[in-house]
């Protein structure tokens, strides 16, 4: 008998862990984000190319609607994409580009870390990484950081204007 409920003891442990662990993974491979939609918005060919790639949150849509807002006021084609088609990117074709990602599991995600590591020395890149503390980014990457707080949605895009307005008219200055 007591053979019997050491088995069952085990059996159902193991249940348990298994379950536990396609949860897990299950979270981990979502990370609560969604994809985010993508859009394009072109007025003219010869303007200049600013590529937003993010994530689907509250934050990180509402921090993508302030800043397509302010550049399809300029001379800018705006094309915003999840950031896992960052894989199919050319930065070449791009005069700005900006990642709007999340710390997901001690790190930034997998396409992000991919797409920078291959393109180390874009000088045209821009980069906003959330997280808990506010404090996450990678190593060598001169990132904004914060968390995805929603009364923080003015400062944060008004300093990936500033920085963007740089890349793109480099002989203005950004207005907000």
């Amino acid at each position: 008998m007591e053979q019997k409920n050491k088995d069952h003891f085990i059996n159902g442990s193991l249940i348990l862990f298994i379950a536990v662990s396609l949860y897990a993974y299950a979270f981990w491979t979502n990370n609560g984000m969604r994809r985010a939609s993508s859009f394009k918005i072109e007025s003219n060919p010869t303007n200049n190319n600013l590529l937003i790639a993010t994530q689907g949150s509250s934050y990180k849509d509402s921090l993508t609607i302030l800043l397509v807002k302010y550049f399809k006021e300029k001379p800018v084609n705006i094309h915003v994409i999840d950031i896992k088609e960052l894989k199919t990117i050319t930065p070449s074709d791009w005069d700005a580009i900006c990642l709007i990602h999340t710390w997901e599991m001690w790190s930034a995600p997998k396409v992000v870390r991919k797409f920078i590591k291959k393109n180390k020395s874009l000088a045209q890149l821009v980069v906003h990484t959330t997280s808990g503390d506010s404090e996450e980014k990678m190593l060598g990457v001169d990132a904004i950081t914060g968390a995805s707080v929603l009364t923080d949605l003015t400062v944060v895009a008004q300093q990936l204007i500033d920085r963007l307005d740089s890349l793109l008219f480099p002989h203005q200055s950004a207005a907000y």
